[in-house]
């Protein structure tokens, strides 16, 4: 009795795992990356805000600025179908930035 007690458990405990682990691999979809260009950027505080800005948008999973050789951009990644770029630029603009360029650095 004890050991049939202790094989339900096991396998009731391995089942909920294997169905956590299923339920986490289907909660993400495909997953696309986009780089933003954006010009003239100030190196700070301007990444925090465009990160911040872009985080806050359902759908996006990570937002990384870098200056590759003093020219800023922005790595995207973001679930497909949660957010599209439009979003996006829409974010950066909400934030005085425009893929592509900037009206003004710190303005």
């Amino acid at each position: 009795m004890k050991n049939s007690f202790q094989r339900i458990v096991i396998s009731v405990f391995i089942l909920s795992c294997f169905l956590f682990i299923v339920n986490n691999a289907w909660s993400v979809g495909i997953v696309k990356q986009v780089a933003l260009k954006v010009d003239s950027m100030c190196p700070e505080p301007c990444p925090a805000m465009i990160e911040a800005a872009l985080l806050k948008l359902p759908g996006v999973l990570s937002a990384d600025v870098s200056f590759f050789f003093g020219l800023p951009s922005v790595v995207v990644k973001y679930e497909l179908g949660k957010v599209t770029v439009e979003q996006m630029n829409k974010a950066l603009v909400a934030t005085g930035y425009m893929a592509g360029g900037r009206k003004g650095c710190g303005g």
